[in-house]
């Protein structure tokens, strides 16, 4: 038994369109190497198997984008739509600036894949976004935030099922540990822990707002509570347990929601007293005290990263290669390579300095703000008030959002900023009056 969708209307007036955007979110997984995020992928050369599959989904994409839109015979957007779009073109102008002018690495050659690599790893974000902004602008607008957290929430449980379903396919490849012994985890090289353990954070929340009837409810947060704890996510578990009490906090008209939300907070916070030991050693997973007292290394990262940024405050290293680059000419250790940053903030320092930095810093208290501001009015609204805080807290310290190489986690926030910034409270409070869509997520069973 499946579950079955029936809200948003572009799913059966652009249906080609509205999957090809799922697809794009949820991407490919990766069966066996990074792209091109470490410096031993180069050993393999830099067009494999995973390299080319996604290189292949970007192309296929952009593709369906450009047919549906020529065929439709109609304006690239179908709507008006307020997004105060300026401080993206901005920043998207401020990164190939930078990109165009990143220095030589010290350390290694300037191969001539760097700039055009670069360069398609921005053409991704540029079609994730054109991507959002045309199938947004297609569904009328008393649905439209219904089909930002339909975008969301189904991507996140597409990832889920799909790392469920490989498991007894590939076990080597979804449940695995890494070269040191540490305990395994599930994600393994099929795709990233922090990842997957980010989209359980999403799942859960879409799960207990969104899901009917009530035992495919408490199913899903189940299977999504059980997919987080399997990753052994040290971040997304914090950061689902903030998100919770910020649920709490902003359920609107539901006291008794609220007494019993605050309440298992309680409960945890006993079970972590009368469990200690054995809790600490979960979220150790198998690390000495100093690896875990440095955040897994990242302020190690951080340290480089910021070695690096005293050189070029202002103008950054470039997208990707060139902020890749700069962490290994400053790193001090031979047993990894850091693909990235490992924060939002200080990524966005090492790609583009720091107006790079300010707009990031603008872009997400913006968008923070808004949600908070709205969280009160509906489900839609507390749901991606709660996502937004599970991007904030994951880029900030799990990895990045924007700033590096696209994935399904940095999706969430442009879809989210769509969302806020094109629907003011005063619309949407006229949208469910008008059209009843207090739950157009919900859902339905289909025997199969």
């Amino acid at each position: 038994m499946i579950p079955v969708n029936k809200g948003s209307s572009v799913q059966h007036t652009h249906p080609l369109l509205y999957w090809m955007t799922i697809a794009y979110i949820v991407g490919l997984p990766n069966f066996f190497l990074e792209f091109d995020t470490t410096g031993r992928t180069h050993e393999f050369g830099l067009f494999n198997v995973t390299s080319i599959s996604r290189i292949a989904l970007t192309l296929l994409t952009a593709y369906v984008l450009v047919i549906n839109l020529a065929l439709g015979r109609g304006p690239i957007f179908s709507r008006k739509v307020k997004i105060s779009i300026g401080v993206w073109i901005s920043l998207l102008a401020w990164c190939t600036i930078a990109t165009i002018l990143q220095p030589a690495s010290r350390l290694s050659p300037s191969l001539p894949t760097d700039l055009p690599l670069s360069f398609f790893r921005l053409g991704e974000w540029v079609l994730a976004f054109v991507l959002f902004l045309v199938l947004y602008t297609r569904e009328p607008a008393e649905g439209a935030m219904a089909l930002i957290v339909e975008l969301i929430g189904r991507s996140s449980w597409i990832i889920i099922v799909m790392v469920w379903v490989a498991l007894p396919l590939f076990p080597h490849l979804v449940y695995s540990t890494d070269e040191n012994g540490s305990p395994a985890i599930l994600g393994g090289v099929f795709l990233a822990a922090g990842i997957l353990a980010f989209e359980s954070c999403v799942a859960f929340f879409y799960s207990l707002f969104f899901v009917r009837p009530a035992h495919l409810r408490w199913s899903g947060c189940t299977l999504a509570l059980i997919t987080l704890g399997m990753t052994r996510s040290r971040t997304s578990i914090i950061s689902l347990a903030v998100t919770f009490l910020c649920y709490a906090v902003f359920v609107p008209r539901r006291p008794a929601h609220r007494w019993a939300a605050i309440g298992s907070i309680f409960v945890l916070g006993a079970v972590v007293l009368a469990f200690g030991g054995r809790v600490a050693a979960y979220f150790a997973r198998g690390q000495a005290m100093a690896d875990v007292a440095s955040l897994d290394g990242r302020t190690e990262v951080w340290q480089a990263s910021m070695s690096a940024i005293r050189s070029r405050p202002m103008l950054g290293y470039g997208f990707v290669i060139g902020a890749k680059n700069a962490i290994k000419d400053h790193w001090i250790y031979a047993h990894w390579i850091p693909p990235s940053a490992h924060g939002e903030f200080v990524q966005a320092l090492l790609v583009g300095g720091i107006p790079a930095c300010a707009m990031i810093l603008y872009l997400y208290t913006a968008i923070l703000w808004r949600s908070l501001r709205s969280a009160r009015q509906g489900e839609f609204e507390l749901f991606l008030m709660l996502a937004v805080l599970q991007v904030l807290i994951h880029s900030m310290f799990a990895g990045e959002g924007i700033m590096a190489v696209y994935g399904p986690e940095g999706a969430v926030l442009p879809l989210c900023w769509i969302g806020f910034a094109d629907c003011p409270p005063r619309m949407r409070e006229q949208s469910r009056d008008s059209s009843k869509l207090s739950r157009p997520m919900t859902l339905e069973i289909a025997k199969v």
